[in-house]
């Protein structure tokens, strides 16, 4: 076998010792049939079945939710950007772009601009809440890049950057200057066209302030995506009494959301209706994380709560709990 490449030998090795724990490979592997064909498996000898997933559709409007005109506003305005933050390399002037540390602005250019429209469509998706965590943010980190121009240097390089991003909007430039300049001492000011990329930063500026300003008015009670969540878990039925599909006023309910910001403006709108002891939210940053999944699926694993009735019956989610825990006693997704 050592002939083998040493891919094809893990791969073999993981054949005969990974443990696959997928519904498809359990029925697979340790199934039976009965006699109408339904495959289960069998605990402590008796016949276990997999119960049936009910997939359904549950619609809302993202154009209720920001306004008709506001939402083609914003549409307009994302692509209005021009994301120059995210496109340094088009701005080194030419007798400079072949240095190495400027092919390397090259190469991140092309993906970074792709990247961040993407990542503030989804975001404009995911929730108000999280595009305005965005829109604050991005506001942020250019005015402090319109600073850092305006003192004679480019906050350029994954150092820079990271400072741009960990900084609290409160923090004055004066305290981050002399850490900002030092970050970016490969790139010089005068490799630039240093007007037009202040022009086109303080462009961009301005769209994410209109941005703000245009989503500023909406509030929790106008977002549909999120009224009709909050009215499953409250009664079930819409505003013609008709029972709403996916209806999550009994059993363990799970949510998943890309962002932490839309998790946590999940968890403030809707601890009032599932009740304050009953729901917690569960991010990167959560300290007690295996704690809330053994209070959210104290079955599954085995469990034992601190307290009579602090098992938890909603869970809302990144995906830092998508793989690798059991939370297998919830009932909807």
């Amino acid at each position: 076998r050592k002939s083998l490449p040493m891919r094809t030998r893990v791969r073999d090795l993981l054949d005969k010792i990974l443990i696959r724990r997928t519904r498809r490979h359990v029925l697979e592997f340790y199934g039976e049939s009965d006699a109408a064909d339904r495959r289960f498996v069998r605990v402590q000898g008796k016949p276990m079945y997999f119960p049936d997933r009910r997939l359904e559709t549950v619609s809302y409007s993202i154009e209720a939710t920001y306004g008709a005109q506001v939402y083609a506003a914003i549409r307009d305005l994302l692509s209005d950007l021009s994301y120059a933050r995210y496109t340094l390399y088009g701005f080194v002037l030419p007798p400079y772009r072949k240095l190495t540390h400027y092919q390397k602005l090259k190469t991140a250019s092309g993906t970074l601009r792709g990247l961040m429209r993407i990542l503030l469509f989804k975001r404009f998706e995911s929730s108000v809440a999280a595009f305005r965590a965005t829109l604050n943010r991005l506001q942020m980190i250019h005015r402090r890049f319109v600073e850092a121009l305006d003192a004679g240097f480019i906050p350029a390089g994954e150092d820079a950057q990271a400072i741009l991003y960990d900084t609290d909007s409160l923090t004055d430039f004066a305290d981050l200057e002399d850490d900002l300049r030092e970050a970016s001492q490969e790139y010089q000011i005068e490799h630039f066209n240093a007007d037009a990329l202040r022009e086109a930063i303080a462009a961009d500026l301005l769209i994410f302030e209109r941005m703000a300003g245009l989503i500023e008015p909406i509030t929790p009670e106008l977002d549909d995506k999120l009224i009709a969540l909050q009215t499953m878990l409250r009664s079930g039925r819409d505003t013609y009494g008709a029972l709403l599909p996916g209806t999550l006023t009994t059993g363990k309910v799970l949510i998943f959301t890309e962002y932490s910001d839309t998790a946590q403006y999940l968890y403030e709108n809707l601890r009032s209706i599932v009740g304050e002891k009953d729901i917690r939210k569960v991010d990167s940053g959560t300290r007690d994380m295996l704690d809330v999944v053994g209070r959210f699926a104290p079955r599954a694993n085995r469990y034992t709560l601190a307290t009579p009735g602090s098992e938890l019956r909603v869970l809302v989610t990144t995906d830092v709990l998508s793989e690798g825990l059991n939370l297998q006693d919830g009932d909807h997704l």
